[in-house]
């Protein structure tokens, strides 16, 4: 038969008899037909061979319920299509598609009755992206030859980990924003993220600003997430100008190719720490008594030293001297002519005479960065009877800002009260005399001078204190190696208050005290 199903032949036989004889002829057409599934294989990591994504392929004979006109069928070879190469038939290899089976298992030629079947498992992995096409067709008897179309698709695993850097005053902490982000086209697992300092001086500088970044998370194809890193420019020991530190940032993935993704930059954080220097300055450096001294503190040039980052609008000073007879008056205190003038303000002064303290502050909206220094302020000090033989004082200041980044490191000067700075002392008679100490005139004292006479027996070491109604010594007018003779000492006492006193004269193996009343 060449077509199938029933045939039939009726021979009708013209004789003399005129019978009507007839033959028939039957016969039935059948031929095998077969039928199979394209077979999609599903998503694999590409090259990811160890593990393949496996399907079954069956190839069936029809059973007779589904063609009645069926047969025997028998299956020789598979052809892969459409070039011979997309599938491999041996489970060493693989196709040029990703695709491959095991041939050897089928023993050529298969004989299949109706609903009959032969199946066998095929595998997959993707060598390409998005998708891979193949095809394996049946050589066989069947009427029709059928063909299992297999697909897969490959998807692309990829991580990136980017960072960034910051530079920062010491212990003034900045946040470096980072990313990890998924460059393939599948789900993608992060199971932590660390952070690794690349040297000693790194260590502890960085941490996570949200610890529970550091748990695991899933990122979508193409999505990245967030991660903030904090810098906390601790300074080392001993402060660096300038501290670099540097770590990588490690994202342990799921990945194939890449399960350990270190940051393609380190984290990098730069503290800075600047010192300038400030100097106070006096016009005269040994003066007497009622002398007026012009004081002036100016900033060191720091040329190239840019402090615009410490972002400084304040500085609080403190200057000290011997308050016992040096003092400083408050309005003296200026920023005239200087770098701060019609930019930063005088507050909260305060001066104890008792120390010799004085301290304010110097605040404004102007950042504090003059590289090329200059006048900060200006102030006088008054000079006074000192209250004992201790007539040097240095004059020393401070400056702090109100950021850890800049240090201001100071120096003073020194001002000593020259001998006829406090008394004026005048030897009247140098012939041999007794030694003696007179009332001092006027007694009592009514306006700022006065005067002692005393006379000195035998060359010797000779000193006169003042003393209050405390027993507090208050004044050394004389302390000094005097010759035999008569001597009168001019006294300034326009830095003691009114009340009673007492001045005792100390030469040899004279000693003697007399009374003295200032009323002004």
């Amino acid at each position: 038969p060449t077509v199938t199903g029933s045939h039939e032949l009726v021979l009708t036989y013209d004789n003399s008899a005129n019978s009507g004889t007839k033959t028939t002829l039957r016969g039935i057409g059948i031929v095998p037909q077969t039928f199979t599934a394209d077979v999609d294989f599903g998503s694999t990591i590409v090259q990811d061979f160890n593990n393949p994504n496996i399907r079954q392929v069956r190839f069936t004979n029809k059973p007779p319920v589904d063609w009645a006109f069926g047969d025997t069928v028998t299956i020789t070879d598979f052809n892969i299509l459409p070039n011979g190469t997309e599938i491999a038939t041996d489970l060493i290899s693989w196709g040029t598609e990703g695709f491959r089976y095991d041939k050897s298992q089928l023993a050529f030629p298969i004989k299949l009755a109706q609903g009959e079947f032969i199946e066998f498992n095929a595998q997959f992995v993707a060598d390409k992206v998005p998708q891979s096409i193949a095809a394996l067709a049946s050589v066989s008897d069947a009427e029709n030859e059928v063909t299992s179309n297999w697909t897969g698709v490959g998807s692309i695993q990829g991580i990136r980990v980017t960072t960034g850097q910051v530079q920062t005053c010491i212990s003034d902490p900045q946040v470096i924003r980072c990313l990890i982000f998924n460059t393939g086209d599948d789900n993608l697992t992060v199971n932590s993220l660390k952070i690794e300092p690349l040297d000693a001086p790194s260590q502890g500088q960085f941490e996570f600003v949200n610890p529970a970044d550091t748990i695991s998370f899933v990122l979508q194809p193409n999505v990245s997430k967030t991660v903030d890193i904090r810098y906390k420019a601790i300074p080392g020991t001993p402060v660096q100008p300038i501290e670099t530190h540097q770590a990588n940032l490690v994202a342990y993935n799921s990945s194939l190719f890449n399960p350990v993704a270190v940051s393609e930059t380190p984290l990098v954080g730069i503290s800075e720490h600047h010192v300038l220097n400030s100097t106070l300055t006096l016009k005269e450096t040994r003066v007497t008594i009622g002398t007026v001294v012009d004081a002036t503190i100016a900033l060191n040039p720091h040329v190239g030293d840019d402090i615009a980052r410490a972002n400084i609008t304040s500085l609080d000073f403190v200057i000290k001297y011997k308050g016992d007879f040096l003092k400083v008056e408050e309005p003296s205190i200026s920023l005239n002519g200087g770098l701060l003038e019609n930019k930063y303000s005088i507050s909260n002064p305060k001066i104890n005479d008792v120390s010799g303290t004085i301290t304010f502050t110097l605040s404004g909206t102007d950042i504090f960065n003059f590289p090329n220094g200059g006048k900060l302020l200006s102030f006088t000090i008054g000079t006074y009877l000192p209250k004992n033989e201790d007539s040097t004082s240095t004059v020393t200041h401070t400056i702090a800002t109100n950021d850890d980044c800049v240090d201001i490191l100071t120096s003073g000067s020194s001002l000593t009260l020259a001998p006829t700075c406090v008394f004026d002392l005048r030897k009247v008679v140098m012939t041999n005399t007794s030694y003696g100490l007179q009332g001092i005139n006027p007694n009592p004292v009514s306006n700022n001078n006065a005067e002692i006479e005393f006379s000195v027996g035998l060359k010797g070491y000779t000193e006169i204190k003042i003393y209050n109604s405390n027993t507090e010594l208050v004044a050394m007018p004389v302390k000094e190696e005097l010759e035999t003779g008569l001597y009168k000492i001019n006294l300034d006492v326009s830095n003691m208050p009114n009340g009673v006193y007492w001045y005792e004269m100390t030469s040899g193996p004279f000693h003697s005290i007399e009374k003295m009343v200032i009323a002004r």
